[in-house]
């Protein structure tokens, strides 16, 4: 991995090596996702991920998102989505993923829960998270 050091950046367009996965340098200073994650909740395995070391399952519907670089504080933003794919019918089926009830997020993890809407906690196949803010 490289590092530039510089007062000023002029560029139209960033690009990885390989010159694919291209960023205009207005987006990268509104803030990209800093860290993501998409795993199954179920099976407990993790689709796809970026600055994220591990998800900790701690139990039924209960999880820790660990980033692999620090966000500078612990007030960075979190968007969470989630649910079945199929199979899934009546109205007590909806997901929501939302950071743990009495705790407060930290700069290196966040503990996440989902449950259905009437407050039970379950683990459920399509669990998304994104993080945004400064690191």
């Amino acid at each position: 991995m490289s590092t530039i050091n510089a007062t000023t950046v002029q560029a139209t367009n960033v690009q990885d090596t390989a010159g694919a996965n291209s960023s205009t340098t207005a987006q990268l200073l509104s803030g990209r996702a800093k860290a993501w994650v998409n795993f199954n909740g179920d099976a407990f395995t993790t689709r796809g991920s970026f600055n994220v070391s591990s998800v900790d399952d701690r139990g039924t519907g209960i999880y820790t998102i660990n980033f692999d670089t620090d966000f500078s504080n612990a007030n960075y933003s979190s968007v969470f989505g989630g649910g079945y794919i199929t199979g899934a019918t009546g109205d007590n089926t909806m997901v929501i993923v939302s950071a743990e009830a009495g705790y407060t997020p930290a700069a290196d993890s966040i503990k996440i829960s989902t449950h259905y809407v009437n407050g039970t906690e379950s683990d459920f196949p399509w669990i998304c998270a994104s993080f945004f803010g400064d690191q």
